[in-house]
């Protein structure tokens, strides 16, 4: 308790500094931390104790990494873009999280640390052919795209690998995800030769995705093993588990320095301030900052209701689909020939209704996180751990994008091993 009055006496001390100074920014930033103070520490009360399974606390977590990240580097003197707009894209993820805390606090519920009984389905070996059938086209598919696998030396560019990616690779991974957390989830219950065959799989698997680079589709599987982890074992987040979430955050940053020549090329601490001003928690954020300034007309809630619809329907169908709202930004930011662009939810928000947007979609998912909670009341099951785990996407997203994914693993993926594992077949 002393503690918190502590950090209650500094805080107001650096408020008094910045409203002093008016200096906007650092009141806005100060604004942004005390709400995801705020959040996790109301969590903590509900629960009795800090559980990161609670897809409410990782959400705050993971919101306000990706929030953070730019104002404080421009507080820091190391970015200097949006020195205008600043504050106000500050003061918009920090409304955000206001509108997220004052639905939990006005319906706090508990979050139940329990796991439904789990029950293997008869086609279990089906399930683990049926995955390494995906991997192994996987692997097949970059392949023959020209893109070098299993290589930590030799890894395609950024630009390589976004040319070899079509919507039937994305199809296929998201899939592969699916199929792997629902193994995890199976893992209990599976004999020792087939949790030894799964191993295999996914460790074959992660060193592939990583041998391209990529991170979203292994930190995917990461969340929902982590999470599926704590509730079984009934845990809260403890120091040891900390340890290893920094440990894979700062891993993540070094798959950036070894990808790019450019930054290969440079001295460890050259390299190290390039990827803390040029890194996935710096880029999205910025894509506010543009809306603002270009003055973006808004979109009254059409890229949530009626984009998700159209992102779903294959471009052969439908030639005139429009893009996501990542591919959008960037074609009128910066040119057709600029790579991706991460989105964030507040950038949508604030596309949609202005300032008053965050404060409003955060409350409305703030609702729903409530609503899904009171439903497994008598204990979580797969569909709760696969929310979570794509928690960390919505964080670096467009709506469109998350709920394609999720169709895509949900609707398609989920239902396609529910058919298959009624099919016996003895490989194990």
């Amino acid at each position: 308790m002393k503690n918190i009055y502590l950090i209650l006496i500094v805080f107001g001390l650096l408020m008094s500094y910045a409203i002093f100074k008016e200096d906007t920014l650092l009141i806005s930033f100060l604004f942004l931390i005390s709400q995801s103070a705020l959040g996790i520490l109301w969590l903590n009360k509900i629960n009795k104790g800090m559980f990161f399974q609670d897809f409410r606390v990782f959400f705050i977590c993971t919101y306000s990494l990706y929030a953070v990240f730019l104002p404080l580097t421009s507080l820091a003197g190391l970015i200097s873009i949006f020195k205008e707009e600043m504050s106000s894209i500050t003061f918009l993820y920090g409304s955000g999280l206001l509108g997220f805390n004052v639905i939990n606090m006005l319906y706090p519920t508990k979050w139940e640390n329990k796991i439904k009984e789990i029950k293997l389905p008869r086609g279990t070996d089906t399930i683990l052919a049926f995955l390494f059938l995906l991997i192994a086209y996987s692997v097949y598919y970059m392949h023959s795209a020209g893109i070098s696998v299993f290589s930590l030396s030799n890894m395609s560019s950024r630009t390589e690998l976004g040319k070899a990616i079509s919507q039937s690779w994305i199809v296929i991974t998201f899939i592969v995800i699916v199929t792997t957390n629902y193994l995890i989830y199976l893992y209990p219950a599976l004999s020792r030769m087939q949790k030894m065959a799964f191993l295999a799989l996914v460790v074959t698997y992660c060193f592939f995705q990583i041998s391209l680079g990529n991170r979203r589709e292994i930190s995917t599987i990461l969340f929902f093993l982590f999470a599926y982890y704590l509730t079984q074992k009934k845990t809260n987040l403890k120091l040891k588990y900390i340890f290893v979430l920094l440990v894979l955050f700062i891993g993540s940053f070094y798959v950036t320095i070894i990808r790019d020549e450019n930054v290969r090329s440079l001295t460890s601490s050259e390299a190290f301030e390039v990827v803390l001003v040029s890194n996935e928690f710096i880029y999205p954020i910025q894509t506010t900052g543009y809306i603002i300034k270009d003055d973006w007309d808004f979109r009254f809630g059409s890229t949530y209701f009626l984009l998700p619809v159209q992102v779903l329907i294959p471009r052969a169908i439908y030639p005139g689909k429009p893009a996501t709202l990542g591919a959008e930004f960037v074609e009128k930011t910066f040119g057709s020939d600029y790579m991706g662009f991460a989105y964030t939810p507040i950038s949508e928000a604030f596309l949609n209704f202005g300032y008053f947007g965050p404060f409003l979609v955060m409350f409305v998912l703030g609702s729903f996180f409530i609503l899904i909670l009171k439903k497994r009341k008598d204990g979580l099951d797969f569909k709760y751990f696969i929310l979570y785990c794509f928690v960390f996407d919505f964080c670096r997203g467009d709506f469109s994008s998350v709920f394609y994914a999720l169709f895509v693993s949900y609707i398609v993926g989920y239902h396609a091993i529910r058919y298959i594992s009624r099919k016996k077949f003895k490989i194990i």
